[in-house]
């Protein structure tokens, strides 16, 4: 039993919407109800005319319900947009019923069918060209009903008492639309920006995090690796070529092979490892034996791992589709709630609540009070900003993981410091969560004045500015080395490589502080002239393109995220009541530093 009113109690909570809609549409059936209970009980006990008056008001009332039925709605603003379309198709299609039946005398019942079908597809025609689709449909179901309900004169009464039922059921569920659990679509057009807002930061978080942890474990092999011995020495990087994937993609890259600096076993001496080879290499039947079963097992094991690695990457791509398709249903619910949202009104603050009263667009608009609904070009515009930032995110996240392998790591290494990387992670994170506040929280009536949504903002701009300039220098230095006739076999032409320059007189000396950084490559090499950073070969113009891509990705990263901030500044400048709470003091930062 308990366990039963646990699962009934889990349902209501999910369905708190519907039985709020529920609540609406039974009080405003239960009273047209016992308002038509109420008459038919004086029709059976009165006689003549009264009798009939009884009866059509009590079928008036009946068609009140049924107004309730089809106009109750879960926002206000498509409440009032039924309303609308109601009143008009209702008084339209009854008067002109009234019309064609009685004054022009149509009672021939040959010319009634052509005359509910001519109007039905004028009707229809009218509907489609401005949009007033459900007026037109209800227009012409009025004039059904009058053309083919009365017998004689008694059209008329019934036509008014029809019409003024409808009208008093519209009003009644405006008023309880507007009183009871009032849902707007305004505060939900917000609440869902709002949580659209929330899993881009999830999803920000997500590929920072990354990012930060592919980094940082290939900061930790470097210095864990790194040759000792080249710390202090200017221009020279010593790699260990038995380091394994480090030396393979130092191979595969095509950097010039660089001695190893492990120390030297002496002559005859012979590993654990070698000993145990030589041990097995007699054969016997046993021994193969063994060495098929330990095969196999090693085997078996390295395949557990692959499958290991797989089913996580697989587990990581599935949550970052879950949070793509989050972001993505957030933001389509926000056009869907605007469209609803126009035909509120704002009036204004009381009790600790937002009122809004329904109207219509036509009617706001022609006041030309933005201050009284929704900005929708404003909104529109951060939803758009929020789409492009989902995207430069998901494309960062396939470049960084596709592209930035081992061998991109270990050449960035010998120019660009990898912990740059690492702090420009470490920045982005809260990026998102700074924007989010310029919108107002759930129960509170504005954005809060005092949060600074700039701060993360600008500094990383000047890490990715630094990035850049980084890079810049590191083509700079191999344009100055092209320049002195160090260029490898198969580069550019020096005078290519000088003409991307035509301004930079690389002749004259530079002063200290604007000198660049000296340029480090391989000095034991044979081929000392070879930068071991992106060099002339497939592999290295393909790591090239990946690092210089995600330089632009990061440019227009920056730029998104300072148009959606300027956005959701103004957005919450302009949202209904912003003007009642005063202007909210500017603390926007110069990005220019």
């Amino acid at each position: 039993m308990a366990n039963a009113l646990k699962t009934i109690s889990r349902f209501l909570k999910s369905q708190e919407v519907n039985i709020k809609d529920a609540l609406r549409l039974a009080l405003g059936v239960v009273i047209f109800g016992a308002i038509t209970a109420v008459l038919l009980h004086k029709a059976e006990h009165t006689t003549g005319s009264e009798s009939q008056t009884y009866l059509q008001w009590s079928l008036g009332c009946l068609w009140g319900a049924i107004t309730v039925i089809v106009i109750n709605s879960p926002v206000l603003g498509k409440c009032a947009l039924s309303s609308l379309e109601r009143i008009i198709g209702t008084t339209i299609g009854g008067w002109i019923g009234y019309a064609f039946y009685l004054e022009m005398n149509l009672h021939n019942r040959v010319l009634l069918p052509i005359v509910s079908l001519v109007y039905a597809f004028a009707a229809a025609v009218v509907g489609f060209v401005f949009n007033v689709a459900g007026a037109a449909n209800l227009s012409t179901i009025t004039l059904l009903s009058v053309l083919w309900a009365a017998p004689n004169s008694a059209a008329l009464p019934l036509v008014g008492v029809r019409i003024g039922c409808i009208i008093a059921a519209i009003f009644v569920i405006t008023l309880l639309s507007i009183f009871i659990y009032p849902q707007v679509a305004s505060e939900q057009a917000i609440d869902s920006l709002r949580r659209a807002m929330v899993a881009l930061s999830n999803l920000n978080h997500a590929v920072w995090k990354e990012i930060e942890e592919i980094c940082s474990e290939h900061h930790e092999m470097l210095k864990k690796h790194h040759d000792p011995a080249a710390c202090g020495t200017a221009g020279l990087h010593r790699l260990e070529s038995t380091v394994g994937v480090r030396a393979k993609a130092a191979k595969d890259i095509g950097a010039s092979p660089v001695p190893s600096s492990l120390p030297k076993r002496p002559a005859g001496h012979v590993t654990e490892a070698e000993a145990e080879a030589r041990k097995s290499s007699s054969w016997s039947p046993f021994a193969f034996m063994g060495r098929r079963r330990r095969a196999r097992v090693r085997r078996k094991q390295a395949l557990e791992a692959q499958m290991g690695v797989l089913k996580e990457e697989s587990g990581k791509e599935r949550s970052m589709c879950a949070m793509l398709a989050e972001v993505r249903a957030c933001l389509a619910e926000v056009p869907e709630h605007m469209r609803w949202a126009l035909n509120e009104v704002y009036l204004g603050s009381f009790f600790g609540r937002r009122w809004y009263l329904p109207n219509t667009s036509l009617y706001t608009r022609y006041l030309d009070r933005a201050s009284w609904h929704m900005p929708e070009k404003a909104i529109n515009q951060v939803v758009m900003r929020l789409h492009h930032c989902m995207r430069l995110l998901y494309t960062i996240h396939f470049t960084f993981k596709e592209g930035f392998r081992d061998e991109v790591m270990l050449a960035m290494d010998h120019l660009l410091p990898v912990k740059i990387l690492i702090d420009l992670a470490a920045t982005a994170f809260p990026i998102m969560e700074d924007l989010t506040r310029h919108l107002p929280e759930p129960g509170k009536p504005g954005p809060n004045p005092d949060a600074n949504t700039t701060e993360h903002l600008a500094k990383l701009k000047i890490i990715v500015r630094d990035l850049v300039a980084l890079s810049k220098c590191s083509f700079s230095q191999k344009v100055r080395l092209t320049m002195l006739g160090a260029r490898a076999e198969g580069s550019r032409r020096i005078e290519e490589m000088l003409s991307l320059f035509p301004e930079k007189d690389w002749g004259a000396d530079s002063p200290p502080e604007q000198a660049p950084p000296p340029i480090r490559w391989c000095t034991t090499c044979p081929n000392t002239h070879e930068l071991f950073l992106f060099p002339d070969t497939p592999a290295g113009y393909l790591a090239q393109m990946r690092w210089y891509s995600f330089h632009f990705l990061m440019e227009a990263l920056v730029d998104t995220y300072e148009k959606l901030h300027t956005s959701l500044s103004i957005t919450s400048q302009l949202l209904p009541g912003a003007p009642l709470l005063g202007p909210i003091p500017e603390v926007h930062q110069k990005f220019d530093v």
